[in-house]
């Protein structure tokens, strides 16, 4: 048996329901299953259990429970399960800010406590935070000057860590419409003293300064000494004492402070004071000027420089020398005293007197007053000694080392005990150092320079100095005359042989004038001139003197002479010449060469006096037509012409007895063009013919025939090729073998046959061009100008040209089409070339010219469109003050058309973001910016208008023409007339507000009312007291500014008399 399953509903479904901000919401429904798992949605968005949402179910019950409703809560929340869905409206009703805990009414604190004021509201802050104020002023959070302003949750405080006088005043907290206030009351804190008076203990004529720290600034404050007060006058000179204040610092200042000025100090401010007690002790004797190091001379006669001062005078100073004391009853020392200022003075200054000199006070506790300095003797300087050993001038020759002497009275330092060491000068300015050039030597006082390989440039007067003493002597160098360091060798040869004399001298020049030395050769005592055979020469710098004989003979043997400067300098050798042999000393070479080249057979031998001859495989050659036989000097040279393969054997060269052979092989040539191609020019559909010559048509050792083709732009041509369907062929290949000539016919000339036309023999090429002038192309109907209305639109340029086949190019403004990458197409038939652009815009007008070769033809595209309003679009029809309204326009047009807005009759800007789209803006839009918004587009072809009606949300205008009736002790009655703005939104109700003049900053809330209600009655009114009545309207978006009466109302009976 089939049982079906019971199909699955609603059988309570949710309803619309309305709730107050931050209370709790419970949504319910029920299905006709238990305990069924459903899903929630807000809106088309689904939402999960957490502390704002709880989901329950209890049996077939669905419950959803919203915690802390907020406005944002609004919305459409359904109920799903499978395909069964219920939905209900929840609608969150704003609460309205109030203080469940005010401030309090008025606070008294004392200046530099902290103030904490704190209120509670019923419902926490959203959007930012509460704003405080003193006396209207608006405070800010600033840690940095102590002021604190926080908000956590519904609590709201405001702290100020130090106050001032200058913080008293009226608080207000203020919460979008509802405020409370706080009196805060400052007291002025008594002075108190932050740090006091400290004892003193100063030593007299030392300044004394005592000084305390106050709590305020500016205080007038009073010293007193031992109960009596202190005159201080700044303007005289000659007061003591002197006293200041900076900030809460106050001083007292004594000057030159003197044993009279012990005793107790105090201040006084206000009802307060502080003492302190001041000690003055006595200043013991010191040393005002101590002694100094001094330096002098040796052997000076009296020396007064050593000298102290202390600070009081006729003191008993006991003088010290190296810690003895001084005996001042020989004339060596004496002492004076002139006041404070006490003198040693020493006289016959000697080397030995270079001690440590000091003074110090006889007696007393000052005996450890003492003052100690250094005398430094300086010894007097050497001299020199002209009597026993002068220094004298010296002579030499160059390169020798020469040496001056000279002597001091002493040789060491009496004090130091270190050798003195004199400085040696090279006329005077240049002093000399121990180099390879100069030594320095000292032995005893005697001192000595020593120059080392003297030259012409030592030349000079030589200084020996100490101090300021000198002594001076001069040197002369001499010049060493040349000699031959390297002699002429004899020398035995042969005839034809080069032979070459050497020989090397000292020198070139002569060191001191720098003239060349002159040099000369004698044969057999004859003089001997370069030139012909013979040559003379210099190397290794002009040392190495070279005579050279190019090639000897028998009369060359004989005596040669070389002399240096004169004929006292010189060096002999003999040169001995014998008879030569044949030699070959360049040989014939093995040859190969090409048939039909000329063969050139070269060699050198050293006697071309004896008989010569040449021989080919042994048979002697004669100069003829075929052979050319020649000499130049010592070469001897055979020239074959026009080699054949019967050339091919030995060759031999012989001179009398002595020959030299080679082998020669002729190799077959190879192949060549005699008669190169040419370049060929015609007229298109005309033949064109290319002709050329080979050397040969086949290889007669290789036994084989030349491999012969033509080529066209580098691919082998194709005889069968046809022109036409006639079968008429289009290339025509002849070959005459007779006269080795070869031909190529191209009939039917075309353009696309341009190009280099090649004959090829094996791997050797000739080539030429073919050159085709073209028939002239024209357009026979050149492309219209297009107007356009639309957009967006298509568009079709065509033309024609006389041919076809054509390759052709579009461009647009300049610029080459692609039809790849822009939105075209391009069609071609026959002579009919056609471009189409797809899908236009503004950025395709302008100018479009087709190019065919050296031909251009142009038309122009042009947008004369009327502008049409695709949509006028706003982010919202309602919009909240402070929020943006945004208005976005769509639309199409050219040229560019005018822009103007309009709403009721007032002009508004906006900005074109781009072509096409206009966007107006209000950035924080107000109730008054509600109303129609229009906007028109025109330009020179047409214009076109839309609008759309915008409302602003905002809170209510205040209500109208409040009045009050009194109607017993402690009650009266409000009317009112409803505001004449709603705002946009519905009211929700009106509260009503008193004030009592006694305090007339405090409004207090009565009651709330309906939106229907207009009157409201107010009672326990105070007998005898006045009040002032307001009315607020209110709906979603806020409270009204309220409406008030103009005069306060006095509470009495209304039956009582007036």
């Amino acid at each position: 048996m089939f049982v079906s399953e019971k199909k699955l509903q609603f059988t309570r479904p949710l309803t619309d329901v309305e709730f107050d901000e931050w209370s709790t919401c419970t949504l319910e429904c029920e299905l006709n299953k238990r305990n069924v798992q459903c899903r929630w949605y807000k809106d088309t968005t689904e939402i999960y259990p957490n502390e704002h949402y709880q989901f329950e179910v209890i049996d077939k019950v669905q419950r959803l429970i919203i915690n802390r409703l907020e406005l944002d809560d609004t919305s459409v929340y359904g109920c799903v399960f499978r395909q069964e869905k219920t939905s209900g409206k929840l609608t969150v009703k704003e609460l309205p800010y109030a203080f469940t805990r005010p401030l309090e009414e008025s606070v008294t604190i004392v200046e530099k406590q902290q103030l904490t004021l704190e209120c509670e509201s019923n419902k926490p802050l959203k959007d930012n935070l509460a704003i405080w104020t003193r006396d209207g002023q608006v405070l800010t959070h600033n840690p940095v000057d102590g002021v604190l302003i926080k908000t956590i949750d519904k609590i709201h405080s405001l702290t100020i860590y130090e106050c001032k006088m200058k913080d008293h005043g009226q608080y207000t907290c203020t919460i979008k419409q509802a405020e409370t206030t706080c009196k805060v009351n400052m007291q002025e804190a008594p002075v108190e003293f932050i740090r006091p008076l400290e004892n003193q203990t100063v030593t007299e004529g030392q300044s004394l300064r005592l000084g305390c720290v106050l709590s305020k600034d500016n205080c007038q404050v009073t010293w007193f000494k031992d109960d009596e007060e202190l005159v201080i006058n700044p303007d005289d000179e000659t007061n003591r004492y002197q006293s200041t204040h900076d900030a809460r610092s106050y001083r007292l200042e004594i000057k030159e402070s003197k044993m009279s000025d012990a005793g107790n100090y105090t201040i006084k401010v206000e009802d307060k004071q502080q003492t302190c007690q001041v000690i003055v002790t006595e200043a013991p004797i010191d040393i005002v000027i101590p002694l100094s190091d001094k330096t002098c001379l040796e052997g000076t006669s009296e020396f007064s420089e050593f000298y102290v001062e202390l600070n009081k005078p006729n003191i008993n100073l006991i003088w010290k020398c190296d810690d003895e004391p001084i005996d001042f009853s020989t004339s060596k020392y004496e002492k004076t005293n002139d006041k404070t200022k006490y003198t040693l003075i020493i006289r016959n200054v000697e080397l030995s007197d270079e001690k440590i000199y000091s003074c110090q006070v006889g007696s007393g506790g000052s005996s450890r007053v003492k003052s100690s300095a250094q005398l430094t003797v300086d010894e007097l300087p050497p001299e020199f000694v002209l009597t026993a050993t002068p220094m004298k001038d010296q002579e030499c020759f160059e390169e020798q080392d020469v040496e001056f002497e000279c002597e001091l009275n002493k040789s060491k330092w009496k004090k130091t005990g270190q050798t003195i060491i004199c400085k040696w000068l090279r006329n005077v300015d240049r002093e000399l150092r121990v180099t390879a050039k100069y030594s320095i030597e000292r032995s005893g006082p005697m001192q000595k320079l020593i120059i080392h390989n003297a030259q012409f440039e030592d030349e000079a007067e030589y200084s020996c100095s100490i101090m300021d003493k000198t002594i001076t002597a001069k040197l002369v160098v001499k010049e060493i005359p040349v000699a031959f360091t390297q002699l002429l060798d004899d020398i035995q040869t042969i005839e034809r042989e080069t032979v070459v004399f050497q020989c090397e001298t000292s020198k070139t020049h002569s060191t001191r004038t720098q003239t060349e030395i002159p040099i000369k050769w004698y044969r057999d005592r004859v003089p001997l001139v370069g030139g012909g055979r013979f040559e003379i020469s210099k190397a290794s710098g002009g040392k190495r003197q070279v005579l050279k004989i190019i090639n000897a003979s028998l009369t060359d043997s004989g005596e040669y002479v070389c002399t240096a400067g004169s004929d006292d300098i010189r060096t002999v050798a003999n040169l001995t010449i014998g008879d030569l042999e044949v030699e070959f000393s360049q040989t014939l070479q093995d040859r190969t060469v090409l048939e039909d080249q000329t063969l050139t057979l070269e060699c050198v031998v050293n006697r071309t006096d004896k008989p010569i001859a040449w021989f080919f495989n042994e048979q002697k050659i004669e100069s003829g037509s075929k052979y050319d036989i020649s000499r130049e000097k010592n070469k001897l040279r055979l020239v074959v012409k026009n080699v054949t393969i019967d050339n091919e054997g030995q060759y031999t060269c012989r001179v009398a007895d002595v020959k030299t052979q080679c082998k020669v092989i002729v190799d077959e040539e190879k192949v060549r063009f005699t008669e190169r191609l040419t370049d060929v020019g015609t007229k298109e559909g005309e033949s064109a013919k290319f002709q050329c010559s080979a050397s040969k048509l086949t290889y007669v050792k290789a036994k084989r025939d030349i491999d012969f083709k033509w080529l066209h732009n580098g691919k082998v041509i194709d005889e069968t090729t046809t022109v036409d369907d006639d079968n008429n062929k289009k290339y025509q290949i002849e070959f005459d073998k007779s006269s080795k000539i070869l031909k190529l016919t191209i009939n039917d000339v075309r353009n696309e046959d341009v190009g280099i036309i090649t004959c090829q023999a094996d791997d050797v090429t000739t080539v030429g061009k073919l050159l085709v002038e073209e028939i002239p192309i024209f357009f026979v109907r050149k492309p219209e100008d297009q107007i356009l209305t639309e957009l967006p639109n298509i568009c079709l340029f065509e033309c024609e040209l006389n041919r076809p086949g054509v390759h052709i190019k579009w461009l647009h403004n300049k610029k080459e089409l692609d039809y790849q990458k822009d939105k075209i197409e391009f069609h071609n038939t026959d002579t009919i070339y056609r471009l189409k652009l797809l899908s236009i815009d503004i950025d395709d007008q302008g100018e479009y010219v087709c190019v065919a070769r050296d031909k251009k033809a142009q038309a122009f595209l042009k947008l004369q469109v009327p502008p049409k309003i695709d949509s006028f679009q706003t982010n919202s029809k309602l919009i909240k003050h402070d929020q943006p309204l945004i208005i976005d326009v769509m639309y199409t047009g050219w040229p560019e058309p005018s822009i103007e807005w309009n709403k009721t009759n007032n002009k508004l800007k906006s900005k074109i973001v781009r072509h096409g789209h206009v966007q107006m803006m209000i950035e924080n839009t107000k109730r008054s910016d509600s109303g129609l918004y229009e906007v028109t587009l025109k330009n020179e072809f047409g214009q076109d208008q839309r609008n759309g009606t915008i409302e602003v949300l905002d809170r209510p205008s205040k209500p109208k023409n409040i009045t009050v009736k009194l109607l017993d002790v402690g009650e009266v009655e409000l009317t009112w007339e409803e505001p004449e703005d709603d705002g946009g939104s519905p009211l929700t109700g009106y509260s009503i507000e008193k004030c009592e003049e006694r305090r007339a900053a405090s409004w207090d809330e009565v009651c709330v009312t309906s939106f229907e209600e207009h009157k409201a009655l107010v009672n326990r009114l105070l007998d005898g007291a006045k009040y002032r009545f307001r009315v607020s309207a209110e709906n979603k978006y806020g409270r009204s500014e309220p409406c008030e009466t103009t005069e306060p109302l006095l509470i009495k009976s209304p039956f009582g008399k007036s």
